[in-house]
């Protein structure tokens, strides 16, 4: 398993099996590398260690591995999240596409799909639950006047237009 990889990647995401418990089977090789890639981003991102990686995937999504809405630096897993948010606390949004690959080579066909996927998603023509409730969640709780700033109005408003 993972036998075409450099030595230090394939020394990380055996880590990161045996710390999570995943067992190896060759038939799942992509999948256990799009969730370490999922959380190698997420922790990278957050700067802390995301634990439940899994929260992040897009199942069987065209074009994006994984998702991830982070508010005030704090991983946004379900719609019910946002309630958690203080009712004065000043918002900083962040949407997090991710696409992992086994390939040592770039493929276009592979990347166009990503972005138009991406673009898709963020125009509301690409439903990925619960991804696509949390956005629209968080546009109504910004619609109460909590925008963290003007380019966030800008993106969530042309998100609404597009989906009404």
């Amino acid at each position: 398993m993972f036998e075409s990889m450099d030595v230090g990647l394939k020394a990380s995401i055996r880590s990161f099996m045996k710390k999570f418990g995943i067992d190896e089977t060759p038939t799942e090789e992509s999948k256990i590398f799009e969730d370490f890639a999922n959380y190698v981003v997420i922790s990278d991102v957050i700067r802390g260690e995301y634990q439940v990686f899994n929260n992040v995937s897009t199942g069987y999504s065209r074009g994006i591995d994984g998702i991830a809405i982070i508010v005030n630096g704090r991983v946004m897993n379900e719609p019910q999240d946002l309630e958690r948010l203080g009712d004065d606390e000043k918002l900083k949004v962040e949407i997090i596409f991710i696409q992992s690959t086994l390939r040592s080579s770039f493929e276009s066909q592979k990347f166009s799909s990503f972005v138009d996927s991406a673009i898709s998603f963020l125009s509301g023509n690409l439903k990925i639950e619960p991804f696509s409730e949390i956005v629209m969640q968080q546009y109504l709780f910004e619609r109460r006047g909590f925008y963290s700033s003007p380019k966030t109005k800008k993106l969530i408003e042309s998100i609404i237009s597009h989906r009404m």
